[in-house]
């Protein structure tokens, strides 16, 4: 959908097309698409993303600590950062 309102409907100045769907496709046509006014973007990166980012460190740092009864070194560090 968001190639579609990229190519056909922009929402600023900040789209571009270089012809190929697949191309288009991966890169994006907007710099930062909206939709009904909510920033798409940073939507999907800064808050989804960033907490499931979080919840899989957390979520790996547990099941280390069930299966080998004390996680790494490595793990408390990646946990904590």
């Amino acid at each position: 959908w968001l190639w579609v309102k990229g190519r056909y409907y922009p929402s600023s100045r900040d789209n571009s097309t270089c012809g190929s769907f697949v191309f288009d496709y991966y890169w994006g046509t907007e710099l930062h698409p909206d939709f009904m006014g909510i920033p798409v973007k940073q939507l999907l990166i800064n808050r989804y993303s960033m907490t499931l980012w979080a919840l899989v460190a957390l979520s790996c740092f547990f099941k280390a600590s069930q299966i080998q009864g004390v996680p790494s070194d490595g793990m408390i560090v990646c946990t904590a950062l």
